[in-house]
């Protein structure tokens, strides 16, 4: 079965819901975070709509025989003959992975910046019993902590898949991949068009940055006689 590959490649910012409300009843203003990379049924459901709309679009007539009958996430014939891969969050055309949490970064005995890894140390009774707590593998690193701010090249995944530190070249800041821009509204009353206490909020939106996509793989489609002229 033949996969192909859509990038999705933002004009503008994104948005992709927390469960936060935007207002929570409070006389201040309450953020609505958005949730970056988005979780993997919403870029399905909108590569499903982009679909649909390639068949014409019409309220009435899915064609379940291409696109499925539902949206039911947890029962897989919905979708029909679909198949999704995970997406993935590309650099350059190359994928970027979140490092993973056992990673972690100090203070070395000269005040630098260095990486190791955490392990299971020896048994310590503690309230839950003898437990295997995690310890640094390098004992002289001080301060440390995951490194939330930086992602991993496929490279430096490879290195880490094999127990090595990835080196800094590996690594990639998440500011250079995408940044949070916050937008302050208020909401207005449509008969006096004035404010009350309360209506102020805010949302916090993604703008990837340049070279920075979502991919999605698929299998599965059957593409109508004009999907060539489709622009993703």
């Amino acid at each position: 079965m033949r996969e192909i590959s859509f990038d999705i490649d933002a004009a503008d910012t994104l948005m992709f819901r927390d469960g936060r409300p935007f207002n929570q009843n409070d006389a201040g203003a309450s953020e609505a975070a958005s949730v970056f990379p988005p979780h993997p049924p919403t870029l399905v459901g909108a590569l499903r709509a982009m679909l649909w709309q390639s068949l014409g679009g019409r309220k009435d007539d899915w064609d379940k025989t291409r696109l499925g009958s539902g949206t039911n996430w947890q029962i897989p014939n919905t979708l029909g003959p679909l198949r999704f891969s995970a997406p993935q969050l590309m650099c350059d055309k190359k994928p970027v992975l979140p490092a993973p949490l056992h990673l972690v970064e100090g203070d070395d005995s000269a005040g630098k910046k260095a990486l190791t890894f955490l392990a299971p140390s020896g048994s310590y009774a503690c309230d839950i019993d003898e437990v295997m707590l995690p310890s640094a593998m390098n004992t002289e690193l001080q301060g440390l902590k995951t490194i939330s701010d930086r992602w991993l090249t496929l490279e430096g995944m490879k290195a880490i898949l094999q127990g090595k530190v990835p080196t800094k070249d590996q690594l990639v800041r998440k500011d250079d991949l995408w940044r949070m821009e916050s937008r302050v509204g208020i909401g207005i009353d449509p008969g006096t068009r004035t404010t009350s206490d309360g209506q102020l909020y805010m949302a916090s939106h993604v703008r990837m940055a340049d070279g920075v996509t979502l991919r999605v793989g698929l299998e599965g489609w059957v593409e109508p006689a004009d999907f060539a002229q489709l622009r993703p």
